[in-house]
């Protein structure tokens, strides 16, 4: 019902909006000098987060051996 109640251009803009969050998340990660460890688990884990929190799913799993 939300979604009908926008006009078709207000949709797009707000998908843009954010995916452009959401990759703007991932490029501060990926520059994050903290999280630097030497198998860029920190930073993997976070994009993985990240994107979870956008209400988006994968089914990768990140496994530790």
């Amino acid at each position: 019902m939300y979604l009908d109640s926008l006009a078709e251009g207000e949709i797009a803009a707000l998908a843009e909006s954010q995916a452009l969050s959401l990759i703007n998340q991932i490029r501060e990660i990926l520059d994050d000098q903290n999280l630097d460890d030497p198998t860029c688990f920190q930073r993997i884990d976070a994009i993985v987060s990240a994107w979870h929190e956008a209400g988006l799913e994968t089914d990768r799993h990140w496994e530790c051996e």
